[in-house]
C-alpha cells in the first residue's frame, strides 16, 4: 500500500506498507493487514517512488535470481510522479540511513527496472486525474516509463487490465487479449493496452512474480 510521505504530520502516517507477495497464503494474510488511510493532500503527487525504491533494494524474486527473468511491478494511482525520493523519507520509513542526498525519481525507476518490468496504472476516475486530465498525468509519467503507463477508465477492471498487460508483454496479441474479456471490461482493456508494444519490442525477456502498490 502506498500513500504520501511528504509533510507526514499533515498527510499520511503509513505511506508505505509492504508484505510477502510470493505464491502462497501469506499474501492474503498480509493484504488483510493493509491500513487504508485515505489521507494525502495538496502536493499533486503521491509517494510512488517508495515502493519502487523498496522493490529495487529490498526484494528478492526467484524468477530473476534463478532464471534471469524480470518480475512485474505495478503502481496504481491518479496523481503525478514525484521528482525525487527524499533521503529522510527513506531513512524514516524504510530504515536506510546511508543516503547522503535525495535521489532523482528517474534513478529510482531505473534501479527498479533492473529486476522488474515497471508499469504505472492511472485511475482516470480518481480525483486528480479527473480534474487535471488523465492524459496530462500519463504524459508526465511517460517521461519516466515511456509506454508502460496505463490509463484505466473503470477502476472495477484494474485486475483484468493488469493481467492483460502481462499477457501482451509475454507475447499474446493485443486484440486477442481484449476479446478474451466480455462486455464493458473488453472495451476498458482494449483502451488500456492499445499503446503497449508487442513482445520483442523490448530487448529484455520478462516473466515472473508480480508486485502491486
Amino acid at each position: 500500500g502506498l500513500g504520501d510521505v511528504y509533510k507526514r504530520q499533515n498527510y499520511d502516517r503509513a505511506p508505505l506498507q509492504v508484505g510477502q507477495f510470493e505464491a502462497d497464503l501469506t499474501i492474503t494474510e498480509d493484504l488483510e493487514k493493509v491500513y487504508v488511510e485515505r489521507g494525502g493532500g495538496g502536493n499533486h503527487f503521491e509517494s510512488y517512488d517508495l515502493p519502487m525504491y523498496f522493490a529495487a533494494y529490498h526484494t528478492s524474486i526467484d524468477c530473476f535470481e534463478k532464471r534471469n527473468k524480470k518480475g512485474y511491478l505495478f503502481t496504481i494511482g491518479d496523481e503525478m510522479p514525484p521528482e525525487f525520493t527524499d533521503k529522510d523519507a527513506v531513512n524514516s520509513i524504510i530504515g536506510d540511513d546511508g543516503l547522503q542526498e535525495d535521489i532523482p525519481f528517474k534513478e529510482v525507476v531505473a534501479a527498479a527496472q533492473k529486476m522488474y518490468n515497471v508499469y504505472h496504472v492511472i485511475i482516470a476516475e480518481g480525483y486528480y486525474a479527473s480534474n487535471h486530465g488523465a492524459e496530462n498525468v500519463r504524459n508526465a509519467w511517460a517521461e519516466y516509463l515511456g509506454q508502460n503507463v496505463i490509463i484505466v477508465n473503470d477502476y472495477n477492471d484494474i485486475a483484468e487490465v493488469i493481467v492483460s498487460v502481462i499477457e501482451v508483454n509475454e507475447g499474446r496479441d493485443k486484440d486477442e487479449v481484449a476479446k478474451s474479456w466480455s462486455g464493458d471490461t473488453s472495451l476498458t482493456v482494449k483502451s488500456a493496452i492499445k499503446d503497449l508494444a508487442a513482445k520483442g519490442d523490448d530487448t529484455t525477456p520478462t516473466d515472473g512474480d508480480v508486485m502491486r502498490f
